[in-house]
């Protein structure tokens, strides 16, 4: 299942999920979590399309509100002195990628969730700032949980790859 971090959250919150990839941290008192991965966030455009300040102007392709990279993109944003700007909102990866792809407007995805669609050549990406760049992605899962055994093995796993990255 996908869907946005709150709307995952709020699923294990309310024991219809186990746990969810969701980008974080956390804070929640019901809620335990352990480092996954890293993504990095980059701005998407049609091809061809090299400047940063006219790629701004364009109107952006998000998620829902309450999406992580749009949170992260208005921020962009408003550090880049740009005020005013149209928001359309699409419910799937897809139909964003082919609006960008066609010159409607541009976006901010995790460079993992564009990666085949670049290699296609139907869009470009371009590398932001790095206050803007990283994405956490982290395991979440609710503290008071009876764990399979299959999630009991998952976090075990994903805990002791943790130790030994920090090393």
């Amino acid at each position: 299942m996908t869907g946005s971090t709150h709307d995952l959250v709020q699923k294990v919150l309310n024991y219809e999920l186990d746990g969810a990839f969701v980008y974080g941290p956390v804070d929640d008192p019901h809620i335990e979590y352990v480092a996954a991965f890293e993504e990095e966030l980059v701005l998407i455009s049609e091809p061809g399309e090299r400047d940063m300040g006219e790629l701004l102007t364009k109107p952006m392709l998000f998620f829902d509100v309450g999406c992580t990279h749009r949170t992260r993109a208005e921020s962009f944003l408003s550090e880049a002195g740009v005020e005013a700007y149209q928001v359309m909102e699409f419910g799937n990866l897809e139909v964003i990628l082919g609006g960008v792809a066609s010159g409607l407007g541009v976006s901010m995805l995790p460079q993992s969730s564009i990666a085949k669609a670049e290699e296609a050549g139907s869009i470009a990406s371009h590398r932001l700032p790095e206050k803007y760049r990283k994405l956490e992605v982290w395991f979440v899962h609710r503290r008071d949980s009876v764990y399979s055994s299959a999630l009991s093995g998952l976090l075990h796993w994903m805990k002791k790859d943790a130790i030994l990255n920090r090393n």
